[in-house]
């Protein structure tokens, strides 16, 4: 014997409404994972960050409000240049491994 029950108009809304909140749940899981990767395989530290010489002729490289997860590449290849400030503040950077600052060129 089988019970039928018949769905109203809030049930349909109901379900419409869960399939939607699926779907962008989805959608910003997938934005926030391709994001993720991009930043963590960019191989290039200026496809990351900005860098500049202030008026007191001060090297910088802002890295700050990047969301990076690690510490940048910093290759001699790709970033031949000595400064005087990394700035990496407001990132999710919780561990720095003990070669990350590895070709990085600073003023002394």
């Amino acid at each position: 014997m089988r019970l039928l029950t018949m769905m109203t108009s809030d049930d349909y809304h109901y379900i419409i409404q869960r399939q939607y909140f699926n779907l962008f749940s989805i959608f910003f899981s997938f934005l926030f994972l391709f994001q993720y990767i991009s930043l963590s395989l960019s191989s290039n530290i200026l496809d990351i960050c900005q860098s500049g010489i202030r008026e007191d002729q001060t090297n910088y490289v802002h890295c700050g409000r990047k969301n990076l997860y690690s510490i940048p590449n910093f290759s001699n290849r790709t970033f031949n240049m000595a400064f005087d400030e990394l700035i990496l503040s407001d990132n999710f950077i919780t561990h720095i491994n003990a070669n990350d600052f590895n070709g990085l060129r600073v003023k002394r």
